[in-house]
């Protein structure tokens, strides 16, 4: 039997039903053997433990407290620099604290290493993307080994997902995929679809802490709960170690009000007879765009626009609009680091890059993109909106089907990004005609996740 380790710890993309059915219909295969399942903390792990074929269970946040350092050796460390760099910039997310971050990476380092070393692997399966933390050293430890290892990723709406595998420690890529296959590029882009099917979990609260949320948001409720039980001691974010204080809380959200106080005053209004690019802001900090894509910093993307840009034309700049909407459940967890990924330093720059002008959160992207020469982007669903409307793309990485369609550009240097910007400013004009064909090649449907992981094992490991 082919040994398998998979990693099944988010649960938000999956339910508890389809996680069963994975597990299951991994071990159940016949050839295969999970020899480690790491699951969310929530989950039961005597539940997976009675699945036939399930050596051993462990769950995240175990990762998280481990203090072994019995798998640690020079070599290792050296030969994951590239790792560390991703999983120290992934905890300043969470902690915020140097040694604490190097200790945290060098005791997860030390598992996964002890674990290959002394386990037989022959793949390794992970469902969700790489995030940088604890669970993900096994990806780098993997390949010293020689252990092929894939991740599953969301690429769009609707439930859908693809394939990546990585060519180094953060040089990701989309793979085909083997059944199921999403239809067609609108599919990626139904949004309403998993508002129906996945409706957000409704959370249980007293009238008392509903009323202070609905006047004062997660802050308000958070101060009159400590004011009412004389509780001011620091307090975890989330299931992760993290803890601080109220009063870190407060101070958070108001350097990161001053930043979009900041942004407000940079606003210039777009008018209708300026040609320009289109570019979208991605949320910070957000998984999408650190650790998994070559490029993390969109100041870089924009200035490489900005030198490659024909004369006259200018560079449209919008912020998401979820970038500051942190005093409610669910992005409470940023109002504390958040103030560490925009700041009013990055606004200034960025309004300091020519022909750059930051347009107000408010203006409608579909009018953005409708009058838009061209749209770049890091990655996101606004290059798979803008293949629907013909526009011509700039995409900054490989995380997206939208890399693959023929009349998309693929910016991988400086030279690729003026070569594009000139074929742009002489008029091309994009057909997409196999963007369909990509999304079926590179996209599958969220309902199907197990089928097409067991498709992938039976290709790339086949059992004995």
């Amino acid at each position: 039997m082919k040994n398998v380790v998979l990693i099944c710890q988010d649960r938000s993309d999956y339910t508890l039903e389809e996680r069963f059915r994975l597990v299951k219909s991994i071990a159940e295969d016949g050839g295969y053997r999970i020899v480690l399942l790491v699951v969310h903390p929530t989950m039961k792990k005597e539940d997976f433990l009675a699945i036939e074929n399930v050596e051993r269970v462990i769950d995240s946040l175990e990762l998280e407290y481990m203090e072994s350092m019995e798998g640690i050796d020079f070599d290792t460390i050296t030969s994951c620099r590239d790792l560390q760099m991703n999983i120290e910039s992934a905890y300043y997310r969470l902690y915020s604290d140097y040694q604490l971050d190097k200790y945290t990476y060098y005791a997860a380092l030390s598992f996964w290493n002890q674990f290959f070393k002394t386990h037989h692997v022959d793949i390794l399966i992970g469902t969700k993307p790489f995030h940088g933390y604890a669970y993900d050293c096994c990806d780098l430890i993997a390949r010293k080994y020689h252990v092929k290892f894939f991740h599953v990723d969301w690429v769009g709406y609707h439930k859908s997902f693809g394939f990546y595998t990585a060519k180094s420690a953060n040089r990701f890529y989309l793979l085909p995929v083997k059944s199921h296959s999403c239809p067609d590029v609108a599919y990626l882009l139904d949004s309403e679809y998993d508002k129906t099917k996945n409706p957000p979990t409704a959370i249980s609260k007293s009238c008392f802490r509903k009323l202070m949320y609905r006047v004062g948001g997660n802050l308000l409720e958070d101060f009159a709960v400590r004011l009412l039980h004389n509780n001011w001691k620091p307090q975890n974010l989330d299931r992760k170690r993290r803890k601080i204080y109220w009063s870190d809380k407060l101070y958070g959200y108001w350097r990161q009000k001053r930043a979009q106080k900041c942004l407000h005053t940079l606003f210039q209004n777009p008018k209708g007879n300026e040609k320009y690019i289109c570019y979208l802001l991605h949320v910070e900090p957000e998984a999408t765009i650190l650790n998994t894509t070559v490029i993390e910093s969109q100041l870089v993307v924009i200035k490489m626009l900005s030198e490659n840009l024909p004369d006259g034309w200018f560079i449209y700049v919008k912020e998401h609009p979820a970038q500051f909407d942190i005093n409610n459940d669910t992005g409470y967890y940023h109002m504390w680091d958040g103030q560490f990924f925009k700041t009013k330093m990055f606004y200034r720059k960025l309004a300091s890059i020519p022909h750059v002008k930051i347009v107000p959160t408010e203006t409608p992207s579909d009018e953005l993109v409708d009058h838009a020469q061209a749209v770049a982007s890091i990655t996101g669903t606004v290059l798979l909106e803008s293949v629907l409307k013909k526009k011509p793309v700039l995409v900054f990485s490989e995380l997206t089907p939208v890399t693959f369609m023929e009349d998309a550009f693929f910016i991988q240097s400086f030279d690729d990004c003026k070569r594009a910007m000139e074929k742009i400013a002489a008029g091309f004009r994009p057909e997409y005609r196999d963007a369909d064909a990509m999304v079926q090649r590179y996209t599958f449907q969220g309902e199907y996740v197990a089928d097409n992981i067991v498709a992938l094992l039976h290709q790339e490991c086949p059992a004995d």
